[in-house]
């Protein structure tokens, strides 16, 4: 059984689906990781609504190769969404778990750790970055987050 989770599963969908932006005097600046890659942290705070502690996590393994790059979506501590991909196809108990390509983990820490839907691995249409800009961008559309873009965001 998991620990205690301070929103429950219908409030967790809507905080999820209600707009989210950067927190006042926070700064989107990427921090190189290793000779090739970079990381990036940032403190969100929704539109219209209540203080809830989002944190969006970023990172690209290597700059040229968009299959590297990885997000995480955490609220109060706990990661709610993830955006990956994997090379191949992968099951669990003979059916067909993550899908090759990108995906998108929907995670609810309400339920317990052996439920099969306590992270969910969908399969994401129409996502293919080019770089880590386009991944961000794409990023935040599909997890409702207003950057307010510029045009150089390395």
């Amino acid at each position: 059984m998991s620990r205690h989770f301070r929103f429950p599963s219908d409030r967790l969908q809507k905080l999820f689906k209600a707009q989210k932006r950067l927190r006042e005097g926070s700064e989107l600046k990427w921090k190189d990781e290793g000779t090739r890659g970079k990381s990036l942290k940032l403190l969100l705070d929704m539109v219209d609504g209540p203080f809830v502690d989002f944190i969006l996590h970023a990172s690209a393994g290597n700059l040229t190769d968009p299959t590297t790059y990885r997000a995480a979506l955490v609220l109060e501590g706990e990661r709610v969404r993830g955006v990956d991909y994997n090379n191949i196809e992968r099951s669990k108990f003979y059916r067909g778990y993550i899908a090759k390509g990108w995906h998108e983990n929907i995670i609810d820490p309400n339920l317990a750790s052996t439920d099969l839907n306590r992270n969910r691995h969908l399969a994401i249409e129409n996502f293919a970055p080019t770089d880590l800009t386009d991944f961000l961008r794409k990023l935040c559309h599909l997890w409702h987050i207003d950057l307010a873009f510029e045009e150089d965001l390395l």
